[in-house]
C-alpha cells in the first residue's frame, strides 16, 4: 500500500486524553510503564483500573474506524453511535402521561416540547395537561395542569 492509501489514524492516548478519561500527566506515566515492560498501552490502562476492558475495546474501534475484535470483546467504538441531532421532522420521542398515580405511554414527533408548554391529548377531550419535566434525552413526562395553576393563569 502506497501513503496515498494510508490514513493518519488518532493515538489512543489522544483519544482518552480527549475524551477526558485520561489526563496528560497520566498517559506520560503509563507510556513510560508501557514502554520500560515492552507491553501495550491499553494493557497497561486496564490493568491500572484507568479503563475497563470493553471501554479500552471501544475505543480501538474508535481509532480504527469501524467494528474490531479484542480480546475483551467485539466492539464498535463510541463515535458510531453519536449521530448529528436529528432534525425537528425526525425527532421522535415519548411521552409519559402521569395522572392519578398511573401512567400512560404515547409516541410523540417532531420537535420537542419545552416544559411548562401545555399539550393536548386525543381522546381526553376538556382536560389540560402540560409538560412537567424532560426525562433522559427522548422522553417527556405531562401531568395535568393543576387547579391552582390554572388560576394562577
Amino acid at each position: 500500500m502506497d501513503a496515498a492509501h494510508t490514513t493518519t489514524r488518532p493515538k489512543l492516548g489522544q483519544l482518552l486524553v480527549e475524551g477526558g478519561l485520561l489526563t496528560e500527566e497520566q498517559l506520560a506515566d503509563a507510556l513510560t510503564e508501557a514502554q520500560a515492560k515492552g507491553r501495550k498501552l491499553g494493557s497497561v490502562l486496564v490493568e491500572r483500573g484507568i479503563l475497563s476492558g470493553p471501554a479500552l475495546a471501544n475505543f480501538l474501534a474508535d481509532q480504527q474506524g469501524g467494528i474490531i475484535r479484542t480480546e475483551y470483546g467485539i466492539a464498535t467504538g463510541f463515535r458510531g453511535h453519536t449521530a448529528p441531532p436529528p432534525t425537528p421532522a425526525q425527532t421522535e420521542y415519548v411521552v409519559v402521561l402521569a395522572r392519578d398515580g398511573e401512567f400512560a405511554l404515547f409516541a410523540g414527533a417532531g420537535t420537542l416540547p419545552d416544559e411548562g408548554v401545555e399539550v393536548a391529548f386525543p381522546g381526553f377531550d376538556g382536560e389540560r395537561f402540560v409538560v412537567a419535566r424532560h426525562e433522559w434525552r427522548r422522553c417527556v413526562v405531562v401531568e395535568p395542569v393543576s387547579s391552582s395553576a390554572a388560576h394562577a393563569a
